[in-house]
């Protein structure tokens, strides 16, 4: 920040003359965003400020641009921060933190998932047996966790918590965050046989009771680096794959849409 003075300023000045869908969006979600907040010029402030922040992001890095979820991260660090530290360290996260691909197509996001998965069928194998069993798809949950970093899934205490950790030790702190509630929850989950009652009981069980007492006195081991980092080339080939693969046919299915279109036309003129 420091190092360049003017700039945030300058991208909050600079007028971007052609549509983005990211600017609609972000104005959209900003909306959404502190809906707890019942006094409206507080709420409106804070609001003014975040669509600041996330639209000077857009104008920086227009290749990562707005996704949904960002509006979380930026709000949290809105709370505790100047807006304009606050959009420096959102560039240092998303930026220097997270691998470039992670939110590119949510590639890096769909990678950890899957190294979730692997190191719950490793470290609780029953309870992971278990969800098999009942068609429970930990990714459910997990998407959203990673994509906002827990915020808004979380009490608030806990969430710095989390965050504290992931600034001293890295990403794969939200994959061991995870694997804690799990570790927790093992037993509650096990006594389930409806992955609805599962899915409930997780979520009420972030959302309200998990403090930061608890997610410390429990937290998971930790991955070793060269485990975590085979994990993820494992995962990233298939999932390059399979995005791939439905790039390939979302492509075919506007080629025959196109063709037909033009077919109609022909005919419809002949």
């Amino acid at each position: 920040m420091h190092a360049n003075p003017g700039y945030y300023q300058a991208l909050c000045d600079l007028e971007m003359n052609y549509p983005n869908p990211d600017f609609q969006q972000v104005e959209i979600d900003v909306k959404r965003t502190f809906p707890h907040v019942k006094d409206l010029s507080i709420r409106e402030t804070a609001e003014r400020k975040l669509s600041h922040i996330l639209l000077a992001f857009v104008k920086r890095n227009p290749k990562v641009g707005y996704f949904q979820g960002m509006n979380f991260i930026a709000a949290q660090l809105s709370i505790v921060m100047d807006e304009e530290e606050a959009f420096w360290t959102l560039c240092q996260i998303i930026e220097s933190y997270f691998p470039l691909d992670y939110f590119a197509n949510f590639c890096g996001v769909l990678v950890d998932q899957k190294v979730f998965c692997h190191l719950l069928q490793q470290r609780l194998p029953d309870l992971a047996a278990h969800f098999e069993d009942l068609g429970f798809n930990s990714e459910l949950l997990t998407f959203a966790w990673f994509v906002q970093m827990f915020v808004n899934k979380m009490p608030f205490e806990t969430v710095q918590v989390v965050w504290d950790l992931f600034f001293l030790k890295g990403v794969k702190v939200l994959i061991r965050v995870a694997l804690t509630v799990f570790s927790i929850l093992q037993q509650d989950c096990l006594d389930f046989d409806r992955f609805d009652h599962v899915m409930m009981h997780v979520q009420e069980f972030i959302q309200v009771e998990l403090t930061p007492e608890s997610l410390l006195s429990n937290f998971t081991p930790d991955i070793p680096r060269k485990d975590f980092r085979h994990y993820r080339d494992i995962y990233t080939v298939d999932i390059m794959r399979q995005i791939k693969h439905q790039i390939a046919q979302d492509r075919s299915k506007q080629v025959q849409q196109e063709e037909a279109q033009h077919n109609f036309i022909q005919n419809f003129f002949a």
